[in-house]
């Protein structure tokens, strides 16, 4: 028999009205515990308690991390493609190349260390340059910016210069030599740079190649992975930063932006309490007090090396003097110019003070001079010959003609800052290397390699034996003299001007031959096609 409906919805009411008690009942008993524990803690949790954000629960405390990590893709979200790129080139070809480099030799590994550190202040320029607006170039501010990555150049060469072992001489000086392509963030035209500088180091690769082709496959890789860096900072740099680096449009000035990154490096990292009890109040605790500041990372070590001079450690030193690269320049006055006041170009040159300049008085026997001294003439490093391992290193004569070496076939011999003076080479040697030498004569006989010459100026070349191969970058007004046997020797020839060959007649005598510098190119069939541009008269 079916229940009567006026029955089931009398029942359905009573029992809504005994749950209504219960839950009542609960509430009550709920507030009383929840009020009873503010107390305990005292006042100034209350509030967090009574928007029912309870510190202490774990629940509200587990999304910490997530919400960090959030932050932190977001911050990176926030950054130019560009920075995410340089990223992805200091891990893809700058992090295995400082691997490769720490398993041949601990000082390749070293160098290479530096060089990773160029690199990051490298990153560290770009991401000041993301928020901030372009400085100018003589200003303190640019200077700090560029100086970390000065100083890591500074380190590169200074663990050349120090380190004479020839069995890593070569490596070195690839990187050395290389190096100041990180360089290219204080030029307008940065990819020409980064090509020269390229180009500088390959002539020392191609002899880590020649000397350890079939000993070592590691070297092989080595030399392919700084060349891979050089390649893909030149693609990167050609497609984000043409004409220098980026810089934002109505940033922030640079010296804040340094600051910014500063506190965001010396930021603490939030750690969980011990054993996962969580923190208590209604929101994150404040941090501890921070610690002493660290030594400036744009600060270098007052006892550092002084800077090479020269090149770009020149050009990053005048940087680093900010506005006081002018400090020493006078201003000069609308009376003491000569556009401006024709009569003064009638008149007899005068100093600065404003009085005619006159010759000194001769000096007396005697008697000591109170003209101002002479500036010291820089220091000349000394004249030396030694013999290392298996490499001569000739180095630093100035009119020496008497400098004689008796070679072995398994030696080298590097001849380096040697300035209107002769070399003899007796015997058979493995190879013999010319750097950065102004009218040299070398007397070599026999040679196991060749002959390489690189940044030379006026200097002659005599073979009496046999040579395979000659190779000359960089270098002007040279004259090579082959004898009968050496016919053969190939020559290669780069950024060379005013070469001649003399080859030797059946006379006894010379005929000089001049080497050709002027090519032309033509795109034939689709391919470029290039030879010699002939002046001779029809």
């Amino acid at each position: 028999m079916p229940a009567d409906p006026q029955t089931i919805q009398g029942y359905n009411v009573v029992t809504l009205l005994k749950r209504l008690e219960a839950a009542t009942s609960r509430l009550e008993d709920l507030t009383s515990a929840q009020k009873a524990h503010v107390d305990e803690r005292g006042p100034q949790n209350a509030a967090a308690t009574k928007a029912g954000v309870d510190a202490p629960s774990r629940s509200s405390a587990a999304p910490a991390a997530p919400a960090a990590a959030t932050s932190s893709a977001a911050a990176d979200a926030d950054l130019p493609k560009w920075i995410s790129e340089f990223d992805a080139l200091i891990k893809t070809h700058v992090d295995p190349f400082v691997a490769t480099s720490k398993q041949l030799d601990a000082t390749i590994g070293e160098q290479a260390e530096a060089f990773k550190k160029a690199f990051d202040a490298q990153r560290d320029f770009l991401a000041v340059a993301a928020v901030a607006k372009k400085p100018e170039p003589t200003s303190s501010a640019f200077a700090e910016l560029v100086k970390p990555i000065s100083s890591n150049v500074e380190s590169i060469m200074n663990i050349r210069e120090k380190t004479r072992d020839p069995k890593v001489s070569s490596h070195l000086a690839t990187v050395a030599e290389g190096a100041p392509l990180v360089g290219w963030v204080a030029s307008d035209l940065p990819l020409p740079l980064i090509g020269d500088f390229k180009d500088s180091a390959q002539f020392y690769s191609n002899r880590v190649l020649k000397d350890f082709k079939s000993v070592d496959p590691k070297h092989v890789e080595w030399v392919k992975g700084f060349n891979g860096i050089a390649d893909a900072l030149q693609a990167y740099v050609k497609e984000f930063h043409t004409t220098g680096p980026t810089w934002k449009v109505g940033g922030i000035p640079v010296e804040e932006a340094l600051k910014t990154q500063s506190k965001s490096v010396a930021a603490p990292t939030a750690v969980p309490a011990p054993g996962g009890a969580p923190a208590t109040g209604g929101g994150p605790p404040p941090p501890p007090p921070p610690p002493p500041p660290p030594a400036s990372i744009y600060e270098t070590d007052s006892a550092a090396p002084a800077a090479p001079s020269g090149g770009m450690g020149a050009v990053f030193a005048d940087l680093s003097k900010g506005e006081a690269v002018t400090a020493g320049l006078r201003k000069v006055d609308k009376s003491e110019m000569t556009h401006k006041n024709p009569d003064l170009r009638k008149q007899d040159p005068v100093g600065a003070s404003g009085k005619a300049a006159r010759p000194l008085p001769p000096k007396k026997p005697g008697s000591l001079s109170k003209a101002t001294p002479a500036a010291p003439a820089p220091k000349q490093r000394p004249a030396k010959t030694e013999l290392l391992d298996t490499k001569w290193f000739v180095e630093n004569y100035e009119g020496d003609q008497n400098i004689v070496i008796e070679g072995e076939m398994n030696q080298g011999v590097m001849i380096e800052n040697c300035n209107n003076s002769t070399v003899q080479i007796k015997g058979k040697v493995s190879a013999v290397s010319l750097n950065n030498c102004k009218k040299l004569g070398l007397l070599v006989e026999n040679l196991v390699s060749g002959v390489d010459v690189i940044r030379c100026k006026d200097y002659a070349i005599q073979v009496t034996g046999v040579t395979p191969m000659v190779t000359i970058d960089q270098s002007d007004g040279g004259q090579i003299y082959l004898s009968k046997e050496s016919i053969g020797a190939e020559v290669y020839t780069s950024q060379t001007t005013s070469l001649n060959i003399n080859i030797p007649t059946d006379d006894g005598d010379y005929e000089e031959v001049p080497v050709p510098e002027q090519l032309i190119h033509k795109i034939v069939n689709g391919k470029l096609v290039t030879s010699v541009v002939d002046h001779s008269s029809g």
